[in-house]
Parts: C-alpha cells; sequence; structure tokens
C-alpha cells in the first residue's frame, strides 16, 4: 500500500490459481471496453476519479496514468513507485506504445491530443 498526500495505491493479491497466464487473455489497449466493474472500479462513496481507483486492468491504469483530461502527478508517482509489483518492465512498456499508436478509427483531435 503507497500514499502520497492525494493519492494511494492498494496493490491486491489473487489467487495463484487464478493467475493464469495473463498475456492471453491481455487485449490491445485501444480493444479494451469502455468503463466497466469488470475493468475499472472506484471507491464507494466517492466520485470517479483517478485518485479513487479501487481496482483496474493495467490498460485502464495505463489510460489514466498517460490522459491529459485526468492528470495527476501524485498518481503519476505512485504508479511509478508500485508498477512493479503487478506487472513487468516489458508489458508496461508495450502498453505505452500500443497506447500512443493512436488506430486510425479515433478522431484525429483525440489522437492528436493523445500523441502529444
Amino acid at each position: 500500500y503507497v500514499q502520497s498526500d492525494n493519492c494511494s495505491l492498494r496493490i491486491v493479491s489473487r489467487d495463484v490459481a487464478e493467475d493464469v497466464d495473463e498475456d492471453e487473455n491481455e487485449c490491445n489497449i485501444w480493444e479494451e471496453p469502455e468503463d466497466c466493474p469488470e475493468n475499472i472500479t472506484f471507491e464507494k462513496g466517492k466520485e470517479e476519479a483517478i485518485q479513487n481507483i479501487e481496482t483496474a486492468t493495467l490498460n485502464k491504469l495505463v489510460e489514466r496514468v498517460t490522459s491529459k483530461a485526468e492528470y495527476d502527478l501524485d498518481f503519476v508517482n505512485v504508479f511509478i513507485m508500485m508498477y512493479k509489483a503487478f506487472t513487468t518492465e516489458d508489458r508496461l512498456w508495450q502498453k505505452l506504445v500500443e497506447r500512443f499508436r493512436v488506430p486510425d478509427n479515433v478522431p484525429i483531435v483525440d489522437k492528436q491530443k493523445i500523441q502529444m
């Protein structure tokens, strides 16, 4: 559990039996469904803000940590300190590359915002 003034990140272990090859179940960051309880949840009774994320897929965490709309330096710092607890450097790099290789079907205005 890591906490800063405005942000915290709690690592919750999963049962090893459930820990199948994550690469098989993982989709491209651009194919991740819109926010739903299966890919991101927020602390009950609090607003759906980056500081209040309770659980999230790696795709959703990378989406939030690179979002201009939801940028939060505390969250970025906590994420950088803790990512090795739930992913590898290679997987994080892969997700960052996916994030900034915006598909052509994304409106040009949004694409430019993401790639800035």
